[in-house]
């Protein structure tokens, strides 16, 4: 198993702090080593074998909920968050990867397939989209982009990172985004009402709105909070090497997907630089945030 590379915490660190790097690390090392074992069951058919493993992922089962014990028992303030959660369902909005775990989970009980395998047969295979797939640690995939950092005056590669959870784990192209947004545009997939209430911001416990949707943020461009006027519907996300942003822009009919193996990447300019092209009365918008030299 090759799981990231481990970096020993900073010698100017508290020792405690030192620690609890470790454990964190520790913490991934063991998810990473679940998902591992996971995939090979589910592909594994001798008995024997499958037996072994099956052992194998109960041990780091117990390792991770050891270390996530430690971790929650020792600080005051994380005892409070075991004890409290961190707020009421529907209090206030915080993004969380663990909720696309939950959902896999729920797809996985109700249809009784793995999700990946789920979402190919529902979604990918039907819209042709033949590049798009779920990651896992054993496919070699032809044409697969490397991720860079730049840093120092020159690129170097990026921490590897395979993510197998659904909260992001796909591997995609551009082509294949675009089939996702033509099947966006019609009921092909998911239907009218499904779609509004997917990008329907949600409202809260005490009746206020917050511009997220399922799976989408809902605010105005240019994100940020620039004052903007302009509807978008949109999501970014990000590994080492790696970022991708998503941007529709409902009331001018574009949408602009920009897919990158660089570290840091700007996507939200480049996303911008792209959109007024296209649609230029998203250009004074655009300036409440950019100089309109870092939109070309």
């Amino acid at each position: 198993m090759g799981f990231d590379q481990y970096h020993e915490p900073a010698d100017e660190l508290s020792q405690e702090t030192r620690t609890f790097a470790r454990m964190i690390t520790s913490l991934t090392e063991e998810a990473e080593a679940i998902g591992w074992y996971e995939q090979r069951i589910s592909l594994e058919k001798d008995k024997e074998a499958k037996a072994i493993m099956e052992k194998a992922q109960e041990e780091e089962f117990i390792h991770f909920a050891m270390d996530l014990e430690f971790l929650l028992r020792k600080k005051n303030k994380w005892k409070t968050v075991m004890k409290n959660v961190l707020f009421k369902p529907g209090d206030r909005y915080e993004y969380s990867n663990l909720g696309y775990f939950t959902l896999a989970e729920i797809i996985h009980r109700v249809s009784g397939k793995p999700w990946d395998q789920f979402i190919n047969e529902r979604i990918f295979a039907p819209l042709g989209m033949t590049a798009t797939r779920a990651t896992n640690f054993f496919d070699i995939v032809a044409n697969r982009a490397d991720g860079y950092v730049w840093e120092m005056d020159r690129f170097t590669n990026a921490e590897h990172w395979t993510t197998v959870r659904p909260s992001g784990a796909f591997l995609s192209t551009a082509t294949d985004m675009a089939k996702w947004e033509a099947a966006l545009q019609s009921d092909r997939i998911l239907k009218a009402s499904t779609k509004a209430e997917m990008w329907t911001p949600v409202t809260l416990n005490n009746g206020q709105k917050y511009p997220y949707g399922f799976g989408w943020e809902l605010d105005d461009f240019p994100p940020g909070n620039f004052g903007g006027d302009i509807p978008s519907i949109r999501h970014e996300g990000s590994i080492p090497g790696f970022r991708a942003a998503f941007t529709r822009f409902p009331k001018q009919n574009l949408s602009v997907i920009v897919l990158s193996n660089l570290n840091g990447a700007a996507l939200d300019s480049i996303v911008a630089g792209i959109a007024v092209r296209y649609a230029p009365e998203l250009m004074p918008s655009a300036l409440k945030r950019w100089e309109e030299s870092a939109l070309k």
